[in-house]
């Protein structure tokens, strides 16, 4: 029970501390470029500690769950500018107030470029530190390797490994024109695929073939499988130096790119399902399994969350960083805000879509837990 909760503890901690890392990257880009920052929190809640520096009040709450920037001038009514106004007056000394509140700082007024990088920084910062701990991660634990070929011990009857020609015995050599040597990297391989067909080279008593295949999903483990195991093999363990250890994290977050972005595909079409996404709940859930399994996990498994943070942010749905940076770009383009009557609209059904998928995903989220 101890270690479940120290373990569940880590997990939020950790959930907290990325958060904090993507806001600092609102929060750089905007001090670069000339936007006044009110206020940067770590944690949410009540204030336990506070100090003002160069007309921003740095804050410590009490609940430890991310934090959050208050860039001034966000707000694209006169209402919404009317109570910031109010708010600082009260948050803030009369020097760091006056400071804030020039109207050539405010976000609204700065040029499009400066509220494009702003609006990426964050994301920028998740993806960089998510790169970081991946290459500390591989070069402290090194890269697994075998010298023994890829073989084919079993093919399921009726799979699309038998359906396209694959034999046991065969030696699997290659898949899209790349190797992977290992048959946890060729079974990854074919999961990230969903369903794409797959070309697999390689040799049957010395001659060679290529079959194209197209991966089913398995009902149980709902990955994409072609129907096969492989032959034991013997695999070793070799140090990467830090450049191979930052090019295997590259290649990561690559993936993560690629992956993501493909769900969204599947999501428009109507493809994927909603068991397939996890919120905070999931995710909370996920970490703290991982956890406890030992601390290398637990940051391997905050470096792939950072990116998906990063990466998740930039979909041009309101109120996620996408939408603000396509809003930016309008300014580049045109010179001017986007108008309200475009905006209103785009916002309201982005928020209540978002609102409804969180909705959902938490339930689904909660009954994986208590089942």
């Amino acid at each position: 029970m101890g270690v479940h909760v120290l373990s569940f503890a880590a997990a939020l901690v950790t959930f907290g501390i990325l958060i904090v890392v993507h806001e600092f990257g609102h929060f750089v880009f905007a001090k670069l470029t000339g936007i006044s920052v009110a206020r940067f929190s770590v944690g949410f809640g009540p204030v336990l500690w506070k100090r003002e520096f160069r007309n921003t009040r740095y804050q410590l709450a009490a609940i430890p769950f991310g934090g959050f920037v208050h860039l001034v001038g966000q707000s694209r009514t006169r209402e919404g500018n009317e109570h910031e106004l109010k708010m600082l007056r009260k948050k803030l000394s009369p020097a760091a107030y006056a400071a804030c509140t020039r109207e050539e700082e405010r976000f609204a007024n700065r040029p499009g470029w400066a509220q494009f990088l702003t609006a990426i920084g964050g994301p920028i910062f998740s993806v960089i530190f998510g790169l970081v701990l991946m290459t500390g991660i591989n070069v402290m634990v090194g890269e697994p390797y075998t010298n023994d070929p890829l073989v084919l011990e079993i093919v399921l009857e009726n799979s699309p490994a038998a359906s396209a020609g694959l034999q046991p015995g065969d030696v699997v050599t290659q898949i899209d024109g790349q190797s992977y040597p290992l048959w946890f990297d060729f079974s990854q391989k074919i999961a990230r695929k969903l369903g794409r067909s797959v070309e697999i080279a390689g040799s049957r008593d010395g001659e060679p073939f290529s079959y194209t295949i197209t991966p089913e999903r398995d009902p149980e483990s709902s990955r994409y499988v072609i129907g096969v195991q492989f032959a034991p093999q013997t695999i070793e363990n070799r140090n990467l130096s830090v450049s191979a250890g930052a090019t295997k994290a590259l290649r990561s977050v690559q993936g993560v790119f690629v992956g993501t972005y493909m769900f969204v595909a599947r999501a428009v079409t109507g493809k994927a399902k909603i068991k397939e996404v996890r919120g905070p709940v999931g995710i909370l859930d996920v970490g703290t399994e991982i956890f406890s399994t030992g601390i290398l996990a637990g940051i391997s498994f905050a470096s792939f969350l950072s990116v998906v943070l990063g990466v998740t942010q930039l979909i041009p749905i309101p109120p996620l960083d996408g939408s603000r940076v396509l809003l930016a770009l309008w300014k580049i383009v045109f010179g001017t805000e986007a108008p309200e009557f475009v905006v209103a609209p785009v916002m309201i059904v982005g928020v209540a879509f978002l609102l409804t998928l969180a909705v959902m995903v938490t339930y689904h989220d909660l009954m994986r837990l208590f089942s």
